[in-house]
């Protein structure tokens, strides 16, 4: 039997509450037994003491230090280094590496991603979060089951980030959530969705500026005449993960994604052409968790030398899509937001 050794790059909030939380429920599957329970975390700045459930490491261990099993290397640091850390695991010598959205952070960056990956003959996937959800494959079946097309979908994704945000420097709102939605969007829509417009508006808090970070908004088309929004507000009071969906015929149905870790359930509504609601379901719903087994599935996979195709909405070349549109929207929204400077008199600032 193949054991699968994880290791997280980058131990901060990504690594450590979301992917190492969900580690931590597949270790405990009967049906998952090749993954080791001890999780290597990969970060110079975050020091953890050692346990049965964990090894810090300031630098990536090299795979031969790994008995009895393969390395499978989860890259949770800054966008912005994502490339650079995905090249360091390839030359240590790893092979399966699971890379968190954004995929990186510029078109240029993404051919030479699937350039390495090819070089490499690596297996790299893509956290595509939401086509594993629950809620997602009913809303999908529906979408499908209907016999006509999708007339408009909106997507969003509103939260509280203000600590997290006043933290760092250099991030975008398009950075953060927008990248699930947009694969969301594709893979409800289609890929050949074209953008039309993007807007974003900067974070004024306590005497700080933090652009495009308090909120952000796409609108895409396509080729049918599809209509598609998506919005995230950082600076909302209230959390919530939603997407509506009507179709042709005049139906609509609604959906309320888990909002964190909190709970793992999401619900379902669903309404005839004329607005009578005609079904409503709860639906146990744990994305990130079934994502990664099933990622974890794929390598095993591989390791057994079989060619299993890549999971819904992972490979490099779907979220080339991502990253192209995104870069669309950043140079529409920083070009529309640059005209925008001088023409306010004074800005507003959120008060803490």
């Amino acid at each position: 039997m193949t054991l699968m050794h994880s290791i997280i790059m980058g131990y901060g909030h990504c690594g450590k509450n979301l992917h190492h939380v969900c580690l931590r429920k597949l270790q405990v599957l009967p049906t998952l037994s090749e993954l080791c329970e001890r999780v290597h975390a990969v970060d110079p700045q975050v020091s953890s003491p050692a346990s049965a459930h964990l090894a810090s490491h300031e630098q990536l261990l090299p795979p031969d230090s790994i008995r009895e099993g393969v390395g499978v290397v989860h890259i949770c640091t800054s966008p912005a280094l994502h490339l650079q850390h995905v090249r360091e695991a390839l030359h240590a010598g790893y092979r399966y590496i699971i890379l968190e959205k954004p995929m990186v952070i510029s078109q240029a960056q993404a051919t030479e991603l699937l350039a390495l990956q090819r070089t490499f003959k690596a297996h790299i996937l893509v956290v595509a979060v939401w086509a594993h959800s629950s809620l997602i494959k009913l809303m999908a079946q529906r979408l499908q089951a209907s016999g006509g097309g999708l007339a408009q979908l909106q997507i969003v994704h509103n939260k509280p980030r203000f600590s997290r945000t006043l933290q760092r420097h250099g991030e975008h709102v398009f950075d953060i959530e927008m990248p699930h939605q947009v694969s969301l969007a594709l893979l409800l829509a289609g890929d050949e969705l074209k953008l039309v417009d993007a807007h974003s508006e900067p974070l004024h808090l306590d005497g700080e500026t933090r652009p495009s970070m308090k909120s952000g908004s796409l609108c895409l088309e396509g080729p049918q005449g599809e209509r598609v929004r998506l919005t995230s507000d950082l600076s909302s009071p209230t959390r919530e993960r939603r997407l509506s969906m009507e179709l042709e015929d005049g139906a609509f149905c609604q959906g309320y994604l888990p909002v964190s870790a909190d709970d793992s359930y999401s619900q379902f509504e669903a309404y005839s052409p004329s607005g009578v609601r005609i079904a409503g379901q709860v639906l146990a719903d744990e994305p990130l968790t079934t994502c990664l087994e099933a990622y974890y599935r794929y390598f095993l996979a591989c390791e057994r030398g079989e060619s299993p195709l890549p999971p819904l909405g992972s490979s490099i070349a779907f979220n080339q899509r991502v990253v192209e549109l995104l870069e669309q929207a950043r140079h529409l929204a920083d070009a529309a937001a640059a005209r925008a400077v001088g023409s306010i008199d004074r800005p507003y600032e959120l008060r803490a």
